[in-house]
């Protein structure tokens, strides 16, 4: 009988192992709040990058979003930043909204500010979306891009 047990605890330990992270399955991570501005439009994906992709992959991303965005082709980055306590991504969504081109930038924290332990994901509507060209350390926090003077900013869940 005990072995019944122990085999039915480490079954369930594995099968928690191959769990998403709980923030995956909340409705402010990030892809669920891309998903809901995406409204049909289907995205050229111009990466999907880790902590630790290399710097190639990371310039490759950002010439594939800088070129969509002259072209106004809709386009979608995300990357990974090393946070210090928490998770944190980072995206730039463009596609053209209410029939006008438009670029949104996007940040996720697992921890958020104020010491609330809630995640939030944070969203601005850009005038314009700036390559600020080789940008060498920056490039791994901020793809070397820039959201021009923000419109319009919201959060989820709401401040």
């Amino acid at each position: 009988m005990t072995k019944g047990w122990v085999a039915a605890v480490l079954g369930l330990v594995a099968c928690a192992d191959d769990a998403p992270a709980p923030e995956m399955d909340q409705p402010c991570w990030i892809d669920t709040v891309i998903a809901t501005e995406l409204a049909g439009v289907t995205p050229l994906d111009c990466g999907h990058l880790d902590i630790g992709s290399d710097d190639a992959r990371f310039i490759a991303a950002h010439d594939c979003a800088v070129a969509a965005h002259a072209a106004h082709a809709p386009f979608l980055v995300r990357w990974e930043i090393q946070g210090i306590d928490s998770h944190v991504v980072g995206a730039y969504l463009g596609r053209p909204k209410g029939g006008t081109w438009t670029i949104t930038s996007f940040g996720y924290d697992s921890y958020a500010p104020g010491g609330a332990i809630r995640a939030r994901t944070g969203s601005d509507t850009c005038a314009d979306l700036v390559d600020r060209g080789a940008c060498g350390i920056d490039l791994h926090q901020t793809l070397c891009l820039e959201c021009a003077a923000p419109i319009a900013s919201t959060y989820c869940p709401p401040r």
